[in-house]
């Protein structure tokens, strides 16, 4: 789970819309149990790893999973800026540098040309996709990206917000 967003008065979060490609259309909690369901996805056709999830409005928060800091704004990264991930199954915090603000890759589960930026020296493990991906500045936190590949590649958060018509939750 990266950030929560609304979209009108409704909450959701987004993630990595390669983690649903498969066809998992439900999201499970082992200690919540259901949270949500897939409600649109930028991935594929649409060349963006992002997708939302529908989720209970009283699970809603503006806090960083495993950290204190407030996110209170987003944009898309800047080349060469410090950016850190709470990578949620690694289960860490760590920092790295923008290295790239537009690139693109092929995305491994539909085959299909995805755009984004890439970040160095964040060490991501197989499972951390969807992870949030924060400015590295002292106080408050602005949202990046959303992890999407083990080196470092992620999705750009203000672009993604554009294409759902949504914003992130303050």
């Amino acid at each position: 789970m990266a950030f929560h967003i609304e979209l009108g008065p409704d909450e959701q979060f987004l993630t990595a819309g390669h983690c649903g490609y498969s066809g998992s259309n439900n999201w499970f909690h082992p200690g919540w149990g259901l949270i949500g369901s897939e409600q649109a996805t930028l991935y594929g056709p649409h060349g963006f790893d992002a997708m939302r999830v529908q989720m209970s409005d009283s699970q809603d928060s503006s806090n960083i999973y495993g950290s204190i800091k407030l996110v209170t704004s987003a944009r898309d990264s800047i080349q060469g800026e410090g950016v850190c991930a709470s990578l949620g199954f690694g289960n860490t915090w760590d920092c790295g540098t923008v290295v790239n603000a537009a690139t693109s890759w092929t995305g491994d589960a539909c085959g299909c040309l995805i755009f984004g930026a890439d970040s160095d020296n964040i060490a991501v493990i197989y499972g951390d996709s969807g992870s949030p991906i924060v400015n590295n500045t002292a106080g408050d936190k602005t949202a990046i990206g959303i992890m999407s590949r083990l080196d470092g590649k992620f999705a750009e958060v203000g672009t993604v917000l554009g294409a759902f018509g949504a914003q992130i939750r303050l």
